[in-house]
C-alpha cells in the first residue's frame, strides 16, 4: 500500500511522496529489511525536502545501520541542527546521536545527548531505558533467590 501511495503522489505535492517515501523506508530500516531499498527511498524523501529534520534524522540512522557511523553522525547532528526546539518527541533523534557518539568512542559526548534524552522526560520506554542503562542509572538486577535466608541471619 505504501509503494502505491508513493506511485499516486501528485507530482505537484512533493510533501505527502517525501513523507510516504520516509516512512517506508524507516519502517523497513527498524525492521532490518531491505536496506538498499530503504536508503533509497529515504535519500528520495531527502531530495524532495532536504531541511526536514525527521528525514534527515532517517538519513543519518540509515547510514549508521549500514556502518557508516562518521557519516551518520553528521546528517544527526545536521537534523538537530534543523529542529527549531527540541522537545520529547525528539528525543530518539538525540538517542540515535548518543549511539553513533558512543559507537565512535566518544562516550563523554555520548552521556551528554542520552542526559538530554532523559531531561526531555519522553514517553518512549525503551529511549527512557537506554539512555539510564548507558549513564549507569539502573538499579542492577537482584540475584536470582534459594529460598529463605536462613534462621538468624539478616
Amino acid at each position: 500500500q505504501f509503494e502505491k501511495s508513493i506511485e499516486l503522489a501528485p507530482a505537484d505535492a512533493p510533501a505527502r511522496a517525501a513523507g510516504t517515501l520516509n516512512y517506508l523506508g524507516y519502517m523497513w530500516l527498524e525492521r532490518g529489511e531491505h536496506l538498499d531499498q530503504s536508503e533509497q527511498l529515504i535519500r528520495k524523501a531527502n531530495e524532495l525536502e532536504p531541511d526536514n529534520a525527521a528525514y534527515v534524522d532517517s538519513l543519518g540512522w540509515v547510514l549508521f545501520k549500514r556502518g557508516k557511523t562518521a557519516e551518520s553522525l553528521k546528517e544527526l547532528l545536521r537534523a538537530e541542527s534543523l529542529m527549531k526546539e527540541i522537545t520529547a518527541e525528539d528525543a530518539e533523534i538525540l538517542d540515535h546521536i548518543a549511539q553513533a557518539h558512543d559507537k565512535l568512542n566518544q562516550r563523554a559526548k555520548a552521556e551528554e545527548y542520552w542526559r538530554r534524552v532523559l531531561d526531555l522526560k519522553p514517553e518512549a520506554r525503551a529511549l527512557i531505558d537506554r539512555a539510564r542503562k548507558e549513564l549507569g542509572l539502573t538499579k542492577p538486577e537482584p540475584a536470582p533467590s534459594d529460598g529463605p535466608p536462613p534462621k538468624g541471619s539478616k
